[in-house]
């Protein structure tokens, strides 16, 4: 009994999956680039499983040839940096691909009496659908936290105490050196945090706003702070914290700029 494999059918019904993954994951990780390169990364990963299902393999070197499909297909889409980067890449990818696959097995397996031509058709409409309900989750989920307070608290001379945060999707603000988000304080409140300026943890921090084309901010790595929102309290740890001379709010509604990335 001989098989018979569509190779441009199967590299369509892959492509266009790719693709949608590709396009949440530079979605996620807030990555621009161009139509071209996405289509790009896409077209490697159809192809690379149209030769694999060619190739007779082990699940091991299954999951390798994956993995590599995986990191080619990130590095033709976007210049994704080495390291934690490229690894928040990988893992994004498969975990979409994990949720987007489901979706439509299941779709597949309410369609068994139809064609496999219809099955495909309905099959890519399925991924179409699962990319748009992500995509809009993120909208709303960025849409929400532009203007998200919440609690935090800081390490005080005399005890733990509280503040309102601000979460900003504009601050940008990165240590140099570990490449952490930053977040600003007031200077008022880290008078309270005394025992927190130790020397070996003193940062410098650059930054250019409006009306200030280049400026040096202050800033030390605190040990551990906690972040309480509606799902209760959580701790970060070896946070970057910039000293604001000034106030960070004029009408005093918050104490605390707190960077996009601690809640992604």
């Amino acid at each position: 009994m001989q098989k018979v494999l569509y190779l441009d059918s199967i590299f369509l019904h892959n492509l266009v999956p790719d693709f949608l993954i590709l396009r949440l994951i530079l979605k996620t990780l807030r990555k621009s680039t161009t139509f071209f390169r996405v289509m790009g990364g896409a077209a490697a990963g159809a192809g690379m499983y149209c030769i694999t299902l060619c190739l007779p393999g082990s699940l091991l070197s299954g999951i390798f040839v994956k993995v590599i499909t995986a990191l080619l297909m990130l590095k033709i889409t976007a210049p994704f940096q080495k390291g934690k980067e490229l690894l928040t890449g990988l893992l994004l990818y498969f975990t979409f691909a994990f949720f987007m696959g489901g979706g439509m097995l299941l779709v597949k397996r309410l369609l068994l009496e139809n064609s496999i031509r219809v099955q495909g058709d309905l099959l890519m409409l399925s991924g179409m659908a699962i990319y748009g309900l992500a995509a809009f989750l993120q909208d709303w989920k960025q849409r929400k936290m532009q203007t998200h307070f919440c609690r935090v608290w800081l390490p005080g001379d005399d005890g733990n105490f509280a503040i309102t945060g601000l979460i900003d999707t504009g601050n940008g603000l990165i240590e140099p050196v570990s490449r952490k988000p930053v977040a600003v304080l007031d200077e008022v409140c880290f008078e309270k945090m005394s025992h927190c300026k130790r020397p070996e943890k003193y940062r410098i921090i650059p930054f250019h706003s409006i009306g200030t084309e280049r400026g040096m901010l202050d800033a030390y790595e605190i040990e551990e702070i906690q972040l309480e929102e509606e799902t209760g309290r959580r701790r970060l740890k070896q946070v970057m914290i910039a000293v604001c001379r000034e106030r960070v709010s004029g009408r005093k509604k918050y104490q605390m700029i707190l960077p996009q990335q601690w809640f992604l």
